[in-house]
């Protein structure tokens, strides 16, 4: 498995289709469809341009 995760909430690579895609690959928001690599749950794509934080995915609650 792929160590994926920036801190232990967020993480930059995750699933979609069954193939590992990087966060900056999708659309954002849930509208990714993709799902954590460990845990198979959906996540977020937080990737918007206009964020100025680092572009990341996290679990979707």
């Amino acid at each position: 498995m792929i160590d994926s995760h920036i801190n232990t909430n967020d993480f930059i690579y995750a699933l979609k289709e069954g193939k590992i895609v990087h966060v900056d690959s999708v659309a954002n928001g849930l509208a990714c469809d993709c799902i954590c690599p460990s845990c198979n749950l959906p996540v977020i794509a937080y990737n918007n341009p206009k964020n100025k934080n680092a572009h990341h995915f996290q679990h979707y609650s």
